[in-house]
């Protein structure tokens, strides 16, 4: 975990950037000596900048976690293993929903990042089940397997996080312990996990987060 003192800047602006782009590499970073901000207190071309750097900074965290959920998709071979790493990657969007609702943002722009937050990660879940479903009925994956997939991917949900009371000091909440029995994988369903597709980390090529009444594109 990098040193507090070090991502404290000369400014706010130096402090929430550097702090940023250390949050973007390791995403358990302290987000505790992040200072408030006002966007009056700054000219509009650097506000803009601002805003940017936090976008990026989310847009960075979800590809990483896009690579993340695929490598877990594909090396599964057990309904354990998919449950344990979809439990593990939920830690990574519980800094997203961290960093969107932290109390240092004004009003506004931690409502949009919130909203932002919640839909891509209702997106997320909704993707997973519905790529788990049509292995099925593609005939990739046998029913009954893909039944069993089903039910891990929704007894890990993603949306767990949205319920986390998160803490800005770079601690992590205990991950949920495995729910559901251990069913024995067979052979057929170990194939299987490769053959999901990947899913959307809600990203798409330009990320659109409202912030004020009119919406601010930002490209990844």
């Amino acid at each position: 975990m990098p040193d507090k003192l070090a991502l404290a800047g000369n400014s706010v602006y130096e402090t929430w950037v550097l702090t940023l782009r250390q949050w973007q590499k390791e995403p358990l970073t302290p987000l505790d000596r992040l200072p408030p901000i006002k966007e009056e207190d700054f000219s509009p071309g650097t506000w803009a900048r601002l805003l940017a750097h936090i976008d990026a900074a989310i847009t960075q965290v979800m590809n990483d976690w896009q690579a993340s959920l695929s490598k877990a998709v594909g090396t599964a071979r057990s309904d354990q293993d998919l449950g344990r790493e979809l439990v593990q990657l939920r830690r990574i969007l519980a800094r997203r929903v961290q960093l969107a609702r932290h109390s240092s943002l004004p009003d506004r722009v931690r409502n949009a990042l919130s909203a932002d937050a919640e839909a891509s990660i209702l997106t997320l879940q909704s993707d997973l089940e519905t790529n788990v479903s049509k292995s099925a009925a593609d005939g990739r994956v046998d029913p009954s397997a893909a039944d069993r997939l089903l039910g891990v991917v929704r007894t890990n949900s993603l949306i767990h996080v949205l319920t986390l009371e998160t803490v800005q000091d770079g601690s992590v909440a205990a991950p949920a312990p495995l729910q559901g029995p251990v069913t024995p994988q067979d052979a057929a369903t170990a194939e299987a996990f490769p053959s999901i597709p990947q899913v959307s980390a809600a990203t798409g090529n330009r990320r659109r987060v409202q912030f004020f009444d009119n919406s601010q594109k930002f490209k990844p």
